[in-house]
């Protein structure tokens, strides 16, 4: 039996280490399979309570001490090499939850981002089809691309509602598909495009993440590397342009852009070194070229139809 002095930070130890350890990331996936055999096959003895700490030994090839501390979980100790919380602690924690609570339900619990994560991919591609076959002729023009760069945003990320933070990076890779198969087929007005687009994604993204309340902690514990290969997609884009010399028509879309990268400085938000690097690279790699540059002639415009690009998911 468990003291009732363990039973609330027994609970709020199970919680901690569902964050603690990420269904989602394979080390710690086959850490707790490591750990969930060694309690499974009953390695675990010598449970004993002491002050507010809980010890055990685990026979592995040699005899692990583990030592949990339930108020900070990740604060536990082994006398194993491995750093961090590893498979003896683990096997421990299940060994105290199975006389609690119901080991079966907890990994249930903690591998449910995993298939949270599937179900939401699966929608997502769906809906990009779906939305792919409704939107007829692609639009054209500045405010036409970030017209449907919103409209599919809106619907691939917040049609369901509040987005889980672990389900963002699989909808926000079905969004950027999508967005992709709307490009425009000549290749110098695709890198345009596809510039604006991460430019209006990286936004967007600070805006959901404001929205619902998403700190530093959790952005970098789920998807801070989306803003992070939006500002790695961004340069290589501008580095290709900078090898072509950009056509007047281009101009009008420059100056819009201009205006819109303001919204990567402004307003109170966390994630400084990202949203100040894109826009410094932005002003230094294309937007200052604007007037720098040997130009085509005017009379090179954008063509206004083309034919819808396949969309394969």
């Amino acid at each position: 039996m468990i003291p009732e002095r363990f039973l609330e930070p027994l609970e709020f130890a199970a919680n901690e280490l569902k964050g603690l350890l990420r269904a989602e990331n394979e080390e710690d996936a086959r850490l707790v399979q490591k750990g969930l055999m060694l309690f499974r096959q009953g390695l675990v003895y010598q449970l004993r309570f002491e002050d507010d700490k809980v010890l055990a030994t685990v026979q592995d090839v040699t005899p692990a001490k583990v030592e949990l501390n339930l108020e900070f979980i990740h604060l536990s100790e082994c006398s194993c090499p491995a750093e961090g919380f590893c498979r003896h602690q683990t096997a421990v924690f299940l060994q105290l939850l199975s006389k609690a609570k119901s080991v079966s339900m907890w990994i249930e619990e903690w591998r449910k981002p995993i298939k949270e994560k599937q179900t939401a991919k699966n929608w997502g591609l769906q809906r990009a089809k779906d939305l792919l076959k409704s939107s007829g002729q692609m639009k054209t023009g500045y405010d036409g691309w970030v017209a449907g760069f919103e409209e599919s945003f809106t619907e691939l990320l917040e049609k369901q509602g509040e987005p889980r933070p672990y389900v963002l990076p699989e909808l926000f890779h079905v969004y950027l598909r999508r967005m992709k198969a709307g490009a425009p087929v000549e290749q110098e007005w695709k890198l345009l495009y596809l510039l604006v687009g991460y430019v209006f994604s990286f936004k967007k993204l600070m805006a959901l993440s404001r929205k619902y309340g998403h700190g530093e902690e959790l952005i970098d514990r789920y998807y801070r590397h989306l803003y992070q290969s939006l500002m790695e997609d961004s340069v290589e884009i501008m580095n290709k342009l900078s090898v072509h010399s950009l056509p007047f028509a281009f101009d009008q879309y420059i100056e819009k852009l201009k205006d819109d990268s303001a919204g990567l400085i402004t307003g109170s938000f966390g994630l400084d070194y990202e949203r100040a690097h894109l826009y410094r690279l932005l002003w230094t790699h294309f937007l200052k070229r604007k007037n720098g540059v040997k130009r085509r002639s005017r009379s090179w415009n954008p063509p206004s139809k083309r034919n819808r690009p396949a969309f394969r998911l």
